[in-house]
């Protein structure tokens, strides 16, 4: 990060200004859990549907960010009468391009696929929404999901 960039930084952040550009990926590292997860589906520009998951003892997400551009997802569901059970464990790199984090899950040999997300953090909590549609003949569908997180 320039010195310019740095001290706009430390401004933005003193006076509790968000910036929109990201380009200090120190801001993202560490272990990150989900408070809420918010879903809206669209068919041809009507909502269809539309749900909100907070977490809390019986359902956990969680995302780890590393310093070598590696990501840990880690999402548990508890069954009824059950301790807490590991639902699934993805890894993968991650970069990040402005105000986007770009995943990508696996590898080349595993045949990885990559999600876009936009994001912003302000101070502890990181927010992640995934946009995207597709075409399918004559529909449009369209999915908008919200995560909230925290710093733990």
């Amino acid at each position: 990060m320039n010195k310019f960039t740095a001290l706009l930084s430390k401004i933005a952040s003193s006076l509790n200004i968000e910036m929109s550009y990201y380009d200090d990926v120190s801001q993202i590292l560490g272990r990150w859990e989900a408070i809420s997860y918010e879903e809206k589906l669209y068919e041809n520009g009507k909502l269809s549907n539309e749900d909100i998951l907070m977490y809390n003892n019986d359902s956990y997400f969680e995302m780890v960010f590393k310093k070598n551009n590696r990501f840990i997802q880690v999402e548990k569901y508890k069954n009824i009468g059950q301790d807490m059970v590991e639902k699934s464990s993805r890894t993968g790199t991650y970069t990040i391009k402005g105000n986007q984090i770009i995943l990508v899950y696996g590898s080349i040999s595993e045949g990885s696929n990559s999600v876009t997300l936009d994001f912003s953090i302000a101070k502890n909590e990181l927010i992640t929404i995934n946009d995207y549609q597709q075409r399918d003949l004559d529909d449009v569908y369209r999915h908008v999901s919200k995560r909230v997180f925290l710093k733990i």
